[in-house]
């Protein structure tokens, strides 16, 4: 295990906390797993999910339930509309309880099975928790969602629907601590500021690089626009992206956008302190929050990319229109198509670039706002 701040190396574990290191200096960062060598880098092994990128993970062994092979849509009108060069959909919202986070949701239960753990926690307002039960289930292990009073009864059917047991409070992180002491294995980040999600677990998010390499012959597209809270899809994506850089399976990495719904890390990548609280209030709640990561502003750093603030406005009216195209989208998800359009208006996009959006969930358990 190693931090991307402070460079320090750490046994294997777990590491909720993050840097040990970095706590100690109050910069809080994740820490990520290293793999000394990977056999066989090009092999995709003849299985469906996760498992057909099984070497390339932390677990020899991953209870999957059916993630992963989303598929991809090219869309020449609307790039030809927004005057670029190529524009497609990583549709996330085919996994099987309808969201990205179904490729961490495996890896935590793995690793919570390796930490002889018997029970799982995660402070979700929706997607994590439905997703997290559906695998806890399907492990025959306890789940337990912490959620904020207001969650939506749509969620809470959805949540119960697939065996997680919910619990109320305001203050979801502090409650997910308190869990966590009494022995439950944490999904999620209960730390303020935060580090990430359970670092095994946001390593499934690799998986979504290496099917976008695998399904465009190693032809990069050179933006990707992700959807963001605190970064863990973008993160979990850019270190796969990463890796096939280093393998050589690419030539070039591509530029990642953090999409967001007011300025967070927008005001960090001007110089503020990313361990700052940053105000601002949103009813796309997926992507809500006021703090930002360390991995979140990393990642977009490294690749040389940008961060994008998009208005709750301008992701329902987007949401809109992909449902008159036939595409479901959660609001926070269609977010991207509003940054798309934001940044081909700006000039960072021109005619010569590729774009790829990250669509994170169907919104299949999200209430639609009919009024703004």
């Amino acid at each position: 295990m190693y931090c991307p701040q402070c460079n320090s190396s750490h046994p294997v574990g777990d590491y909720p906390e993050g840097c040990p290191k970095c706590a100690r200096a109050g910069s809080p960062a994740c820490v990520v797993p290293q793999y000394r060598s990977i056999p066989n880098w090009r092999e995709v092994l003849p299985s469906q999910g996760l498992t057909q990128y099984i070497h390339r993970l932390p677990f020899t062994v991953i209870p999957s339930i059916g993630e992963g092979n989303t598929p991809q849509w090219r869309l020449p009108a609307l790039a030809d509309n927004f005057g670029l060069a190529g524009l497609s959909v990583k549709n996330e919202g085919d996994n099987p309880t309808g969201s990205h986070k179904d490729r961490m949701s495996p890896l935590v239960i793995a690793a919570a099975i390796r930490a002889n753990a018997t029970a799982v926690a995660v402070a979700s307002s929706g997607n994590a928790g439905v997703s997290l039960s559906a695998a806890a289930r399907h492990s025959k292990m306890d789940c337990v969602i912490v959620a904020d009073n207001d969650m939506a009864p749509e969620w809470r059917d959805a949540i119960k629907h697939e065996g997680g047991q919910l619990v109320f409070t305001q203050d979801r992180w502090k409650q997910l601590k308190e869990l966590r002491e009494e022995g439950l294995y944490p999904a999620t980040n209960y730390l303020t500021p935060p580090v990430g999600s359970n670092c095994f677990g946001v390593e499934g998010y690799k998986t979504i690089a290496y099917e976008i390499v695998d399904s465009t012959e190693a032809i990069v597209p050179d933006w990707i626009v992700v959807p963001c809270s605190r970064g863990d899809l973008l993160w979990g994506t850019w270190l796969g992206f990463e890796e096939l850089f280093r393998y050589g399976a690419i030539d070039v990495t591509p530029r990642m956008v953090a999409v967001e719904p007011f300025p967070r890390l927008a005001r960090v990548l001007r110089g503020e302190s990313y361990v700052s609280f940053f105000s601002g209030s949103t009813r796309l709640r997926s992507i809500g929050g006021n703090s930002v990561t360390f991995q979140l502003k990393k990642a977009v750093e490294d690749s040389d990319g940008t961060v994008s603030v998009v208005s709750d406005r301008k992701a329902i009216e987007w949401q809109r229109r992909l449902k008159s195209w036939c595409i479901t989208a959660e609001s926070s998800s269609a977010s991207v198509f509003a940054a798309i359009e934001a940044l081909c208006t700006d000039g960072t996009f021109g005619k010569q670039d590729s774009v790829m959006a990250i669509l994170t969930s169907s919104g299949r358990y999200e209430q639609v706002w009919e009024h703004l």
